[in-house]
């Protein structure tokens, strides 16, 4: 995972860099490749390497992946991703059926949507998806085709990737929201 910072003593890492590497390594789909640097993007979301080969950003607030991302795509000089539910991002090749999520699992992160679009199949520019969150007309619209990526999407729409888990065990079980809740106090 990439990290700003300074590199060969104090000088900052744009002036180590005289020219971008003819290859890099990224992910894609769970998997580390080595691709051509004009391959790869930066991103500050695993939605991303479901669709395209990323230099991965490291999460921390919202606010530091944005900048560490936009630092690291101008020092190598790759394309930003933009964030899930960013008006930039592309739509899903299919509508989806709105669903509703369950209001104790809503209850669990801050931000959760209160309702998602359920694919049989999902698909984004022809590629083969679990999860997307593009925008819609009140916000960050989920969409998914399992149920654990429909933890994720729910997740990476709150800001909260760190969530993914924990969302999934109360989609799988939404009986067991208050101990969640409660077992889940002191995270982030």
């Amino acid at each position: 995972m990439a990290r700003a910072g300074r590199a060969r003593g104090s000088r900052p890492a744009a002036e180590v860099l005289d020219e971008l590497p003819e290859r890099l390594p990224g992910l894609r789909a769970g998997r580390a490749t080595c691709v051509a640097a004009d391959d790869l993007g930066v991103a500050t979301s695993a939605m991303w390497a479901q669709v395209r080969t990323v230099l991965p950003v490291a999460p921390g607030s919202a606010g530091d992946a944005a900048r560490v991302g936009e630092t690291l795509a101008d020092l190598l000089d790759l394309p930003l991703l933009a964030p899930p539910g960013s008006v930039d991002v592309p739509l899903p090749d299919g509508e989806g059926s709105p669903q509703a999520v369950d209001p104790r699992v809503v209850g669990l992160v801050p931000g959760v949507p209160v309702r998602w679009f359920e694919h049989d199949a999902l698909s984004v520019d022809g590629v083969e998806v679990d999860w997307w969150v593009c925008a819609g007309r009140d916000g960050a619209q989920v969409h998914a085709a399992t149920t654990s990526g429909l933890a994720r999407g729910l997740a990476a729409a709150a800001g909260r990737p760190d969530a993914r888990h924990l969302l999934e065990v109360a989609l799988l079980d939404p009986d067991a929201a208050d101990e969640l809740l409660a077992e889940s106090a002191w995270d982030r």
